[in-house]
């Protein structure tokens, strides 16, 4: 998609300035998700400050949705359907920065390593395929790949069921203390989120505005 959007836009600086802002805004994105998870389950200390990556995303979404809205401003009558697909985009980018973000607060919540056993493996697997999610739709929206952004949404769908079905079990766990429950609830609810934002992003790839 992103591709598609800098061919549209090579020659309005502003408007392919936030496409590159936005561009951007994905890969930190998913830097912060993969460090956030790995703190998570391996213990894995961050290799910068994810809280500042995730200030900077923050920053990317106003950015982008001021240079648009600039835009507009002085062409009403261009490039509605890119501003609109521009807008759309760094939001869902936003809010999977904020999830992970959230991923990797529950590291201290939990209080100890993750352990390796009944339902923290489970999750551990959501986690695995969220990540290959997330670097398939990030490949499809930057290369406007309609059929790897079909197949990322496909996974995501699956995701998701796996996901409601793991928190169906958790409501009978026995074995697990309340602590342990809250973590895993709470992370395969992110990874649920995230994966909604990252389904909506692939979209835009396989049903784009004209």
């Amino acid at each position: 998609m992103f591709k598609m959007l800098f061919e549209v836009l090579s020659q309005k600086s502003l408007m392919i300035q936030a496409a590159q802002r936005a561009d951007e805004a994905l890969e930190r994105s998913r830097t912060l998700s993969e460090a956030a998870f790995a703190a998570l389950l391996d213990g894995t200390k961050p290799s910068q400050d994810l809280y500042e990556l995730d200030r900077q995303i923050n920053e990317d979404e106003i950015t982008v949705r001021r240079m648009v809205l600039e835009h507009l401003a002085a062409n009403p009558m261009g490039d509605l359907s890119a501003g609109v697909v521009l807008i759309s985009t760094i939001i869902d980018i936003e809010r999977v920065g904020d999830y992970a973000k959230n991923v990797y607060e529950q590291a201290e919540r939990l209080g100890m390593p993750w352990p390796d056993r009944d339902g923290f493996r489970e999750v551990r697997g959501l986690v695995e395929e969220m990540n290959g999610v997330f670097r398939d739709t990030a490949a499809s929206v930057h290369a406007g790949d309609r059929e790897q952004a079909r197949a990322a949404m496909d996974r995501q769908y699956a995701l998701n069921q796996d996901c409601e079905k793991l928190l169906d079990e958790l409501c009978d766990a026995t074995e697990l203390t309340a602590r342990e429950v809250v973590v895993l609830a709470l992370t395969i609810r992110f990874v649920k989120r995230m994966g909604a934002h990252l389904s909506n992003l692939a979209s835009s790839v396989v049903n784009p505005f004209d």
